[in-house]
């Protein structure tokens, strides 16, 4: 007997708040009695197991949990299929406010399909995953269409940190194009600095970090105090350092542009165990003085409407630094339609098989997908070519 499931997607990946079609399908190759077929739709979050003070803490949400007979009754007996193939069509509801699916290194929202089959001596099962996506618009930030733009003068302190030995000074600035993007999108920056002193600047580091809080009670009883832990991820999107140099009373500027990956929307929104946040975070180390920008990104499934912008080159002038019109080159529009296709996550495939799946059919080698947005099928970007940008081992 062979068990397949067919749905209305090919690429298992719904809207949450739409109809999830679907055909079970079995091929009998001899008769075989069958009592019922089962299609079971969950989905839950979980955070933990995770140890802090010689306690375990954890934690459980649910978000769907529907349970479809599409073969048999309540009687107990068992229908006699003959050599061939037979269709069972299903369908079900999802909800509107479920979570996008996650898979990460302390926990997940997962979402998966399982089919029983009941028949004499041995049930058969199968396990299949899900990907549900709950956009998240990028214009209910704020900020979206804000630019990013810092800028410090800093002295340079010498070994002793006093003012006698005080080496001169630096300015440092930053500029990114705007603050909401989506996956697929190019993040565009202006780095520039300054170097006023007597040092040799060897290190200039600007990533992008995700910062992943997991909500867990001690042995998962939420009426316990809740603890939490955070697990970080960076990405690079740009890195100078071994034969790199700014001399000293030197200046560079530096232009850039960095795809954003497939990765889960800011906040996560509709978990409640699971909170994600970004920031884009630029480091120029100058012998024993450090600056360090940390601005918080948002990251949507549905980019922003307007046009977004690329820097514009940095001025000295400190007001015009906290304006939107410093001469801004116009950005190709995203059609708010949803794109055709959808990304692996970056994060790479994960195994699936839980301790309930024993004598289920199960995928042990799977990720989730998530919107992406391909710039570079736009005739009219003409920006800088964007690197892809992939998470730090």
């Amino acid at each position: 007997m062979k068990i397949t499931v067919e749905t209305d997607h090919k690429d298992n990946v719904w809207l949450v708040g739409s109809t999830l079609h679907g055909v079970v399908k079995v091929t009998v190759d001899k008769p075989t009695k069958l009592h019922s077929i089962v299609v079971h739709i969950t989905g839950k979050g979980m955070t933990g197991n995770y140890k802090i003070r010689e306690q375990w803490f954890g934690a459980n949400e649910d978000y769907i949990d529907e349970t479809i007979k599409i073969f048999g009754d309540d009687i107990e007996e068992y229908v006699t299929h003959s050599e061939g193939d037979y269709s069972y069509p299903f369908s079900v509801q999802l909800g509107a406010d479920m979570p996008s699916s996650y898979e990460g290194e302390l926990g997940f929202v997962r979402y998966t399909l399982k089919v029983s089959i009941t028949k004499p001596y041995h049930d058969k099962k199968l396990k299949i995953p899900l990907t549900f996506i709950r956009h998240l618009a990028c214009n209910e930030y704020a900020d979206a269409m804000n630019p990013i733009v810092e800028s410090v003068d800093k002295k340079v302190e010498g070994l002793c940190f006093c003012k006698c030995s005080e080496e001169g000074s630096m300015t440092v600035k930053l500029h990114v194009n705007k603050t909401a993007f989506v996956p697929g999108e190019p993040l565009i920056y202006e780095i520039s600095v300054d170097n006023r002193s007597v040092n040799v600047i060897r290190h200039i580091s600007f990533i992008l970090r995700q910062n992943i809080v997991f909500t867990g009670f001690h042995n998962h009883q939420p009426a316990n105090t809740p603890h939490f832990r955070t697990w970080k991820t960076k990405f690079k999107l740009c890195e100078f350092e071994n034969d790199f140099k700014i001399l000293a009373n030197q200046g560079k500027t530096f232009n850039g542009a960095a795809t954003i990956p497939a990765i889960p929307p800011t906040g996560l929104p509709g978990c409640n165990i699971i909170d994600i946040k970004y920031l884009v975070i630029l480091l120029v180390d100058n012998s024993f003085t450090h600056v360090k920008f940390k601005k918080e990104v948002f990251i949507g499934t549905i980019p922003t409407t307007e046009e977004s912008r690329s820097p514009a080159p940095l001025t000295t002038d400190d007001n015009a630094l906290c304006t939107n019109d410093t001469g801004f080159a116009l950005q190709p529009t995203v059609p708010l339609a949803l794109p055709p296709s959808y990304a692996q996550c970056v994060f790479g495939k994960v195994d699936l098989k839980e301790d309930d799946d024993k004598d289920t059919t199960s995928y042990s080698n799977w990720a989730p997908s998530y919107t992406y947005y391909d710039w570079s099928q736009t005739t009219n970007y003409g920006g800088m070519a964007p690197i892809t940008v992939t998470p730090d081992k």
